[in-house]
């Protein structure tokens, strides 16, 4: 069976602390992605933040995202898995708990992420580019 490092995303980028709502919104918009895990200066993740938070606790408050930064958002570390998590841990995990996301991480080392979309990948050994064609005959 796959485990989360099979998975999961690797090279996940950070959020930093001091980063604007403005830079971390755009840098998700450039990347495709909805959700960034926030960093410490030593790569320590410290908290989340989704699409989501922006636009219902910034955006839709009327709080300005040019000049609000996410440690507004560093609500605690994130759920995280270890790599050897199998996948049907992760499904169990992230159904339990309404999860759309986990963290994969060595001890404090942040190696990747596993979204529901990387679950649907995984669980179709051909791959979602030929499972499209195959549905589409």
């Amino acid at each position: 069976m796959a485990t989360a490092y099979d998975i999961m995303t690797p090279d996940v980028e950070c959020a930093r602390s001091g980063d604007s709502i403005e830079y971390v919104a755009r840098r998700m918009r450039e990347r495709g992605i909805g959700a960034m895990p926030l960093c410490s200066e030593d790569d320590v993740v410290v908290g989340m933040i989704t699409a989501w938070d922006i636009v219902a606790c910034c955006i839709a408050d009327g709080i300005d995202p040019t000049t609000t930064t996410v440690d507004h958002f560093a609500g605690g570390p994130p759920p995280t898995v270890v790599p050897s998590t199998d996948e049907q841990e992760l499904r169990r995990l992230m159904s339990e708990h309404g999860l759309t996301r986990v963290l994969v991480a060595d001890g404090e080392v942040l190696l990747g992420i596993v979204t529901e979309a990387d679950l649907a990948r995984g669980a179709h050994p051909l791959g979602a580019e030929q499972d499209r064609h195959r549905l589409a005959e």
